[in-house]
């Protein structure tokens, strides 16, 4: 094999050299730009975080015919874990089943029944770094019949939101505290009343 057979047969294999080390400098470069410091991390996941509680809490305290559904369904499939929507459930905090929440859609619809959630805090009380993080969740209800308030109630929740690396970015709520009466179900509050109204009758006859 004369010198002319071996260069042409050499160029192959240093272009395909050049080629790999090219490709993994343009990675680093990549990595490098793309890169998070520590604060930069730390920023992201307080903001994610912080959001994810906000809408939870919107999300439960949704009465809105209109996006009730919605809100409930994003809740129970996306946003909970199973032990905790099982608990909310039981406290009758959040529907049972899909024919409950179209029954509350109806009846609110029907009835003329809305609110408007307003968040005015969103406070972490623990690292945000752990894995797991509980939140203070402040803000007003207010509700309205056929367009008119009707009533404004203050709440101060406790959530604590787990999210680890193996969760591909997404948070789930693990436990719900504060919650004082139902706030999802459409008739609850007439029920409570009712309920304590029989009650104290059987204390005042006794």
């Amino acid at each position: 094999m004369n010198s002319a057979q071996s260069r042409l047969q050499a160029q192959p294999r240093l272009i395909t050299t050049r080629v790999i080390t090219t490709l993994a400098l343009t990675a680093a470069l990549g990595l490098s730009a793309c890169g998070l410091s520590p604060e930069a991390m730390k920023k992201d996941r307080t903001e994610k975080l912080e959001k994810f509680a906000s809408t939870v809490v919107e999300h439960i305290l949704d009465k809105n015919p209109a996006t009730l559904k919605t809100s409930i369904t994003t809740f129970m499939r996306d946003e909970v874990n199973d032990s905790e929507r099982d608990k909310l459930q039981t406290a009758k905090i959040i529907p049972d089943s899909p024919i409950d929440v179209e029954r509350m859609e109806q009846e609110n619809q029907a009835a003329g029944r809305s609110n408007v959630v307003t968040i005015t805090s969103v406070k972490a009380l623990t690292p945000i770094e752990k894995d797991s993080v509980k939140f203070e969740v402040v803000g007003n209800e207010v509700t309205k019949l056929k367009g008119k308030v009707t009533d404004t109630k203050p709440f101060k929740y406790e959530l604590t939101v787990l999210l680890n690396s193996e969760m591909s970015g997404y948070p789930r709520l693990t436990d719900m505290s504060g919650v004082v009466a139902p706030a999802a179900t459409a008739d609850s509050s007439q029920a409570a009343s009712t309920k304590g109204g029989k009650k104290l009758k059987q204390r005042r006859r006794g």
